[in-house]
């Protein structure tokens, strides 16, 4: 006789455009997922090899929305569940475009619901691989259904990991592509309404105290001002996020001098993610020419200029000594950050060629 256990809450993938992220999403489906909706009674018969002839006998099914699905034995001991963790992973490194990326909040509810928690290293490690992937809008949208994902950009790093993906998917489309540079603008405003919510609030500096942050918000709105409104703002938003990020911003400091050396002692609460070489070439290319676009759209002149060109060299200069760093990761390093000084137009080059150019007080010339 069959037993039948039903599940309200749909935890179903949508279809994909990779065969092999579907068998994997059925995978986790079929073995992670759906065992763990079952009654305890029900799940030590599916996961007991010796009673494998009387679940034959007595199968037991699940029934989510219109799927049924009967299951058979899992013999954990030979290999019939993968590690969480292992094939997690596995389908994100598998997921390409939009369609793929749209069940990564069905992945992380599901896995919630099944017990499985993430370290916030781990929930940062998502993140990256979303944005490099050139999809990081699926994270904005995991982390605005938290209550059934889990997903809280609640540290520094998971935010300025969020907002460089804003601002790479912006960069990736190309300088004339308005609608993309303009999502980036909106995309960037969620996450700051994110982080001034209480379940979003950062441990430690959030994105309010942040000047990095801030900076890679005022990346997308200033090429938005400069390309697409011909150098005029109109309501004042570039002004606004220039101006907070000087009033945040330690002197005419580089990245790294910006923040005290607390900031740094902590990689969760702190500011610790900035110490790795990788993440800071890549970020502060983005940084350094958000402040040459605002510097240009706004015509900064005096005091103020002097003030934005100094922070511009000494983040060129921390750039230049970086480069070369054995510690940058060849691939995610240096290669990602050759393909993004170019799509900006920085004519930045490797320091050991002796070609990097220094910022003049006018700035960089960029497209």
């Amino acid at each position: 006789m069959s037993s039948c256990s039903r599940a309200d809450v749909s935890v179903l993938f949508s279809p994909t455009d990779s065969p092999a992220l579907d068998e994997t999403l059925s995978t986790i489906l079929h073995k992670i997922i759906l065992p763990s909706r079952l009654p305890e009674k029900q799940r030590r018969l599916v996961f007991d090899p010796e009673r494998r002839q009387y679940l034959l006998e007595n199968p037991v099914v699940i029934e989510v929305e219109d799927y049924e699905y009967s299951f058979p034995t899992l013999d954990v001991k030979k290999g019939d569940v993968p590690p969480t963790r292992t094939i997690f992973w596995e389908a994100l490194r598998q997921m390409r475009t939009d369609r793929d990326w749209a069940n990564l909040s069905t992945l992380l509810y599901g896995l919630r619901e099944a017990g499985r928690r993430w370290e916030p290293d781990e929930e940062a490690k998502m993140i990256r691989m979303a944005s490099e992937a050139g999809h990081p809008f699926p994270i904005i949208d995991c982390a605005r259904q938290w209550l059934r994902t889990g997903l809280r950009l609640n540290t520094p790093e998971k935010t300025l990991q969020t907002l460089w993906g804003v601002c790479m998917a912006a960069v990736n489309k190309g300088w004339d592509d308005e609608r993309a540079w303009r999502k980036a603008v909106r995309w960037g405003e969620m996450v700051e309404e994110l982080a001034q919510e209480k379940t979003h609030r950062a441990i430690g500096r959030g994105m309010h105290r942040n000047p990095v942050a801030q900076a890679l918000l005022l990346f997308p709105l200033a090429h938005v001002v400069r390309r697409f409104q011909d150098g005029v703002d109109h309501d004042g938003a570039l002004r606004k996020r220039l101006d907070l990020v000087l009033l945040l911003w330690r002197g005419g400091n580089g990245i790294t001098l910006s923040f005290s050396k607390a900031a740094y002692a902590n990689r969760v609460s702190g500011l610790a993610v900035l110490r790795d070489p990788t993440q800071l070439l890549l970020q502060g290319s983005l940084v350094l020419s958000g402040l040459g676009m605002a510097r240009e759209a706004l015509a900064l002149q005096g005091k103020e200029l002097k003030r934005v060109a100094r922070i511009e060299k000494n983040i060129m200069s921390e750039l230049m000594s970086l480069y070369d760093d054995p510690a940058v990761h060849a691939d995610k390093g240096r290669s990602a950050f050759d393909k993004t000084v170019k799509a900006l137009g920085l004519h930045l080059e490797s320091p050991s060629t002796q070609s990097l150019q220094e910022p003049s007080q006018e700035g960089l010339t960029r497209p």
